[in-house]
């Protein structure tokens, strides 16, 4: 069972990719600046032309994004509870959505500026036994790049202790 993103959430991820996308192709503007004539001592005229760039818009800011466990072994009746932090230098409260996977299953949240870069997302529901793995990524915003995490965080789901007795 894979949780799915509301329409909301998707559209959102859908407009901060393609905004993503337009900033990065949008090349660097340059705008003719007057003209200059002058004439040689020969008669010739040598005509220069400046060129000055136009104002970028501000770049990206670079983030990172960490993942940490609450729990690195959890009970088969346990839901999994992630720590997820955004740092990216100069914005105190980063803001954006962010994309949980734990093996087969993809799960989204959002950033909010309550959350001052860190959240505990819990997931929606409780996980077959096994090890998972679990990796993030944050999709950015227009200020902010994207990023994924470098390494991803290992935890356990307990299966159930069945005991079974037959008194004959």
């Amino acid at each position: 069972m894979i949780s799915s993103p509301s329409a909301a959430l998707r559209k959102r991820a859908m407009i901060a990719v393609a905004i993503a996308m337009v900033l990065a192709l949008v090349p660097a503007v340059s705008t003719p600046a007057a003209a200059s004539t002058q004439t040689t001592a020969s008669g010739t005229v040598v005509q220069a032309q400046a060129t000055v760039a136009a104002p970028n818009a501000e770049a990206q800011k670079k983030s990172k994004i960490t993942v940490k466990m609450v729990k690195k072994t959890v009970a088969w009746n346990e839901r999994v509870r992630v720590r997820i932090k955004v740092k990216a230098p100069g914005v105190a409260r980063p803001t954006g959505l962010i994309k949980l996977t734990a093996g087969p299953y993809t799960y989204y949240t959002t950033m909010k500026k309550k959350h001052k870069g860190a959240l505990v997302f819990k997931t929606p529901y409780y996980l077959a036994d096994g090890k998972y793995k679990v990796k993030a990524e944050y999709l950015g915003t227009a200020k902010i790049a994207p990023s994924k995490t470098k390494k991803a965080a290992k935890f356990k789901v307990k299966p159930a202790k069945i005991s079974v007795s037959f008194n004959f």
